[in-house]
């Protein structure tokens, strides 16, 4: 499944530099393991245009870890051929492109 996520700065150029690779967001959907994140930049109330992807790699709901109705998801990058096979990551990304 695909997801596209709402990233403040400096959260985002922290992801997409690959200082951060965890991120807190809502837990309004049903994350997996596998799943691939369309993050999209956004920065004083608006979408930039820049985007990036990753995989998820863990989700954790503990609310030890989270507060109530958050969850924690590990975030890594993956290759650019892979990228290119995936046809969830071209979908989604055309559909990112097209809103």
């Amino acid at each position: 499944m695909t997801h596209k996520l709402k990233v403040n700065e400096p959260y985002f150029t922290k992801i997409r530099i690959g200082h951060q690779t965890c991120d807190l967001c809502r837990n309004d959907r049903e994350f997996h393991i596998g799943d691939i994140a369309i993050l999209q930049r956004y920065k004083r109330g608006e979408f930039t245009g820049e985007v990036c992807s990753r995989r998820i790699t863990y989700v954790i709901a503990d609310c030890h870890y989270c507060p109530k109705g958050y969850v924690l998801l590990g975030l890594s990058d993956y290759g650019v051929t892979e990228r290119l096979h995936d046809e969830r990551f071209i979908r989604a990304l055309d559909a990112v492109f097209a809103a």
